[in-house]
């Protein structure tokens, strides 16, 4: 193990991995790429995600680059849950469906829920996730959510982004937010905020407003029933 993985594992309270199977192992995803991490990290709890992201930020401002790639069960096509740095990954332990409300039909989950075993649990209930993507067996509700899945019955119920409430998110500084839909009102005042939020916010406005005319200019959807490439037509700035 290197000296950062043994850093790492002196400080959290997952596991920490180096070894050459296992960096062999989860060096693809379902793409056709292959990118060799160069530990793996299996987090138990928030806490642990935070204090990873941290001590990355940290060797960042020192110039010492350290990315974190989140990950699932890997089953992306497009490379996306692969990575130099540390791969995050999240089904060994943050796992669980921990609350369901069936009288307003909102569930939280931690991201390493299997989209199935999540569905097989609602189901009871009489409730159930419409977009179905085709790798339902074993994709995460996490890596779910990070593509805006869809599959089988989104035509009629739509695609991931209709059904999320909010997030817990965990930024590159280690700082915890929680994200929902804003008012104009909301995100001035998250802009109002001095920390790494306010910072990513007051910059994410920024784009979209320097950049309006040309997000609207070619923000017209073709004419399919699903599309998930390009801009989505934008009707006000968040």
């Amino acid at each position: 193990m290197n000296k950062v993985a043994n850093y790492l594992q002196e400080h959290i309270v997952g596991e920490v991995l180096s070894s050459a199977g296992i960096r062999k192992y989860f060096s693809t995803d379902g793409s056709i790429f292959e990118v060799a991490p160069s530990m793996v990290v299996y987090p138990k709890n928030v806490s642990d995600v935070r204090k990873v992201a941290r001590f990355s930020w940290q060797l960042a401002e020192k110039g010492h680059v350290l990315p974190i790639t989140a990950r699932g069960r890997g089953s992306d096509q497009t490379g996306a849950a692969i990575g130099k740095g540390v791969v995050m990954v999240f089904p060994a332990h943050m796992n669980r469906l921990l609350e369901l409300d069936t009288k307003q039909r909102l569930a939280r989950v931690q991201p390493g829920l299997n989209y199935l075993a999540f569905q097989e649990a609602v189901r009871t209930h009489g409730l159930f996730l419409p977009p179905y993507p085709s790798s339902i067996d074993y994709a995460t509700i996490g890596g779910s959510i990070a593509n805006n899945a869809a599959g089988e019955k989104t035509v009629k119920y739509g695609d991931t982004r209709k059904y999320i409430e909010g997030l817990e998110v965990v930024l590159a500084d280690g700082e915890l937010i929680q994200t929902s839909r804003l008012s104009k009102r909301d995100l001035n005042r998250k802009k109002g905020l001095t920390n790494f939020e306010g910072e990513m916010y007051r910059q994410l406005d920024g784009l979209i407003t320097d950049n309006w005319d040309l997000i609207q200019q070619h923000a017209e959807l073709p004419g399919v029933s699903k599309n998930s490439a390009g801009y989505r037509k934008v009707h006000s700035v968040l």
